[in-house]
């Protein structure tokens, strides 16, 4: 990897301030709800009259770092939805579900790899339809190279909170950036679709349910070397990779959100902890090990999550692959 100035993810002061950069994401600069970041301007903006990929591009004083922020998603139900909500869902259930949205056989899939019944899906085809002209990591990438063309001599980091976080992760991936992300859903799974991770050894089937398929203990040293951090809390099903049953949040919504791995390192805030020095032993608190605690769609929001973890806690999480 390529030496930058990245944020350092012990600092809870970075973390809030790349969190509050991702909750600005959903507003215009005139907006009540925005909120200025001490040490942070604002440049431009980008998506923000279509219906597709929308964020800001933020600098500090002396341009010597911009970061690129990519909204996530608006919910799109049958009674409200900005106007992104459409394709923010159409990019949810192509990167987030284990077959084109096809978690049961009354779902319409937005692709045509699973059988009607959805209990087999083509791996293959999945793969190809992860290049679709509606691809909010295509046009992710794109405004992340035009940034490095206007600011050449800046170090870029990217964040963003949900899908916005996921795309964030993805491009840092794909340019060798770092970035902070906030409440995401599993991004590995579509990073290896996209061909983005190096090639591993076989890996043996997994057991008692340890590991996905995909072989995530495979890419575990390559994961730890990058300066990816994503920020979640033990009790968002989005981020766990629980909002899939019937009875769930994100069913009965048409998201078909499956998948849990994510590129580079977890950073659990634990729901147990008030977050005050001096820090705890956290070693028994990760992504896969959270889910004891009792999981609600309402701990996924941005606002939660700063008013809840980032602004009263003294410190940052530990991280871990």
């Amino acid at each position: 990897h390529k030496d930058v100035i990245a944020p350092d993810h012990t600092d809870n002061k970075t973390v809030l301030a790349l969190g509050q950069m991702a909750y600005n994401a959903y507003y215009e600069p005139e907006a009540p709800d925005w909120t200025p970041i001490p040490g942070w301007e604002t440049s431009d903006g980008f998506g923000s009259s279509g219906d597709a990929i929308r964020g800001y591009v933020f600098s500090s004083p002396s341009y010597d770092v911009i970061a690129i922020v990519i909204k996530g998603t608006s919910l799109q139900t049958p009674f409200s939805g900005g106007p992104t909500s459409v394709n923010d869902k159409l990019n949810d259930n192509k990167m987030f579900s284990c077959c084109c949205g096809k978690v049961g056989w009354s779902w319409t899939p937005v692709c045509d790899c699973a059988d009607n019944t959805a209990t087999t899906c083509n791996v293959g085809c999945v793969e190809r339809e992860s290049d679709y002209k509606e691809s909010y990591y295509r046009l992710a990438t794109s405004i992340a190279h035009t940034v490095q063309q206007i600011f050449p001599r800046s170090a870029i980091w990217m964040t963003g909170h949900s899908l916005g976080g996921a795309l964030a992760s993805l491009v840092a991936l794909t340019f060798d950036l770092p970035a902070f992300t906030y409440q995401t859903p599993g991004d590995l799974l579509f990073a290896k679709r996209l061909g983005l991770l190096p090639p591993t050894p076989p890996v043996p089937p997994p057991q008692n349910g340890s590991s996905q398929a995909l072989g995530l203990d495979a890419w575990e040293p390559y994961l730890n070397t990058l300066p990816i951090y994503q920020f979640g809390n033990d009790g968002d099903p989005v981020f766990l990779g629980q909002c899939r049953s019937v009875t769930s949040s994100c069913w009965f919504g048409g998201y078909a959100l499956e998948t849990h791995c994510h590129v580079g390192k977890e950073c659990v805030y634990d729901s147990d902890l008030d977050g005050k020095l001096p820090k705890p032993n956290q070693t028994s608190t990760d992504g896969r090990t959270a889910l004891r605690k009792s999981l609600s769609i309402n701990n996924h929001g941005i606002k939660y999550v700063i008013d809840r973890f980032l602004v009263p806690w003294e410190f940052a999480p530990d991280c871990r692959v």
